[in-house]
């Protein structure tokens, strides 16, 4: 009979906590825009107390409500999450990795107006993809307030 023991096996590298939360506390409701793997979630799909985007894909969120909106802009690279609670007003947070050296990232607060919807954020403005006439698509821009 052989002497053998048993090691746990770790199959993924551990999950350390946050080393960076940034939450910031809207108006009211409305719809959160976040980037993901499959296409840009609208946040809420359906009721729900809470949204989450697990490792979103550009450095980027938007608020919107009618009124008009506010964009988040950040450094994409060690985002992990993007988490919007739902109670009488609308929450925005992201969760960045914990590194093991100092980060120094910017957060860029845009408001604008003059969109139903955020598909995508760059340097010079905001953008919405919108159908017209079945096939054609019209690009729609917000300027920076």
């Amino acid at each position: 009979m052989s002497n053998m023991t048993s090691t746990p096996v770790q199959v993924t590298g551990p999950y350390p906590a946050p080393a960076f939360w940034f939450s910031s506390v809207v108006r009211g409701r409305g719809h959160t825009f976040v980037p993901s793997a499959v296409c840009v979630l609208d946040l809420p799909r359906w009721p729900q107390d809470q949204s989450w985007c697990h490792e979103p894909t550009e450095g980027w969120m938007a608020w919107l409500d009618q009124a008009g909106g506010l964009a988040f802009v950040t450094d994409p690279v060690h985002l992990r999450h993007v988490r919007i609670p739902h109670h009488r007003t609308d929450r925005v947070e992201w969760i960045r990795r914990r590194l093991d050296t100092t980060e120094h990232t910017m957060v860029r607060l845009i408001p604008f107006t003059g969109l139903s919807r955020v598909d995508d954020i760059g340097e010079t403005g905001i953008m919405a993809l919108q159908l017209c006439d079945g096939a054609r698509t019209s690009l729609l821009w917000a300027a920076q307030r």
